[in-house]
C-alpha cells in the first residue's frame, strides 16, 4: 500500500510540473495518470480477490472496448432512425406521391429493424455497412429526387420506384432471416445487395 502512494504522488507530481511546462504536456500526463490510477485499481482489486491482475485487466479492457462499441453502434441507429422519420415526413408533408407511400413507409419499417439488429449481429461488415447506407443517404435521396421530378416523370416512374422499394424491402427481409439463424458468412455474402438501389 505505501507503494502505491508513493507512485501516486509521483504522478501527482509529475502532473503538476508539466502542467508548468505547456498545455499539451499536461493532457498526455493527465491521461497517463489517470490510465496509471486505473493500472493500479486493477492490480490491487485482483490481489484483494486473488485473481491474476492480468486477466483482470484484460477483462476491463474487453468490458471498455464492449462499452465503446455499444456507444458507436447506438449513435449509427439513432442517425439512421432519424434520417428515416425526416424522409417519411418530407414525402407526407409533399403531397406530391401518395401512391408511393405505402411502398417508402414499409422499406422504412424494414430498415427500421434491421439496422440495430445488423450492428449488433456484425457491425463492421460491409453489409452492415450498406444498409446503415441505405437507411442514411440512399433511401433518402432517392425519395427526394423523386419528389423533385416533374409531375409528369413523376407519374411515368412511381412503377418502377414502387417496384425498387418492394425489391429492397424483400431484400432487407431476408436479411433478417439470416441474422435470426446466426449465418455470419451468408450475412457477409448480401452486400451486394445495395447494387439493386435506385437509378
Amino acid at each position: 500500500m505505501k507503494n502505491v502512494l508513493i507512485a501516486l504522488g509521483i504522478t501527482a507530481l509529475t502532473v503538476i510540473l508539466l502542467e508548468a511546462l505547456t498545455p499539451l504536456a499536461f493532457i498526455v500526463s493527465l491521461f497517463s495518470g489517470i490510465l496509471f490510477g486505473i493500472g493500479t485499481a486493477v492490480v490491487l482489486l485482483a490481489r484483494s480477490r486473488g485473481e491474476n491482475p492480468e486477466t483482470m485487466a484484460k477483462e476491463v479492457v474487453e468490458a471498455a472496448k464492449a462499452v465503446v462499441t455499444e456507444s458507436k453502434s447506438s449513435v449509427e441507429e439513432r442517425a439512421a432512425n432519424e434520417q428515416l422519420a425526416r424522409t417519411y415526413e418530407t414525402l407526407l408533408l409533399s403531397g406530391k406521391a401518395p401512391t408511393v407511400v405505402p411502398a417508402v413507409q414499409e422499406l422504412i419499417m424494414t430498415l427500421r429493424s434491421v439496422v440495430s439488429r445488423a450492428l449488433q449481429f456484425a457491425e463492421a461488415s460491409e453489409t452492415t455497412f450498406n444498409v446503415v447506407k441505405l437507411a442514411k443517404e440512399d433511401l433518402p435521396e432517392a425519395v427526394r429526387l423523386f419528389l423533385d421530378l416533374s409531375d409528369t416523370d413523376r407519374a411515368a416512374k412511381q412503377g418502377e420506384f414502387i417496384a425498387q422499394l418492394s425489391t429492397l424491402s424483400k431484400k432487407i427481409v431476408e436479411l433478417v432471416s439470416i441474422i435470426d439463424a446466426g449465418q455470419a458468412d451468408a450475412f457477409d455474402a448480401q452486400s451486394g445487395f445495395i447494387n439493386l438501389k435506385f437509378n
